[in-house]
């Protein structure tokens, strides 16, 4: 799937989440195609010649931050292509820290930790980078650090 139909379906998904959930419901950003470096540790099904830094890259990988009632919520496409809801998937997300022109979310699921940072650098460039690590109780444990750029943040909507 091209990524211009992925992000297409992305920013429906947020719209149409916008139509069911509380009037309060608002997307505060979509970003899209990460990447960066992985850290693959010898363990579970990597092995000691599989393990170790990699560049990496999520082909066409969407993401929407949505703020509702209930608080924030990552959006983001799934290796199946499905758009999984990082609190329907038993996530809390939490606001770390904000400006007027970044945002820092911290993403707790169980064995497994993200940060996002939404920003906007010197030259006006919307931007997104998120950290992850992984516990050994994962398949594949690792780290990784991934960036990617936004089509739109609102921080003035973000508190």
């Amino acid at each position: 799937m091209r990524n211009s139909q992925r992000f297409g379906i992305l920013v429906f998904f947020s719209f149409f989440m916008l139509t069911v959930q509380p009037v309060s419901a608002e997307t505060l950003a979509n970003c899209s195609d990460p990447e960066g470096q992985v850290y693959y540790v010898a363990h579970g099904l990597v092995d000691e010649k599989d393990s170790g830094w990699v560049k990496d890259k999520i082909t066409d990988g969407s993401v929407s931050l949505i703020k509702n009632s209930d608080g924030y919520d990552i959006l983001f496409m799934d290796a199946t292509n499905k758009i999984v809801s990082s609190v329907a998937d038993g996530a809390k997300v939490m606001l770390m820290s904000h400006t007027k022109d970044d945002a820092i979310f911290l993403i707790a699921y169980a064995g497994t930790i993200e940060i996002y940072k939404f920003f906007q650098d010197s030259t006006g460039a919307k931007q997104y980078a998120f950290t992850t690590t992984r516990s050994n109780t994962a398949p594949i444990t690792k780290i990784s650090l991934m960036i990617g750029s936004c089509s739109y943040i609102n921080f003035e909507s973000i508190k």
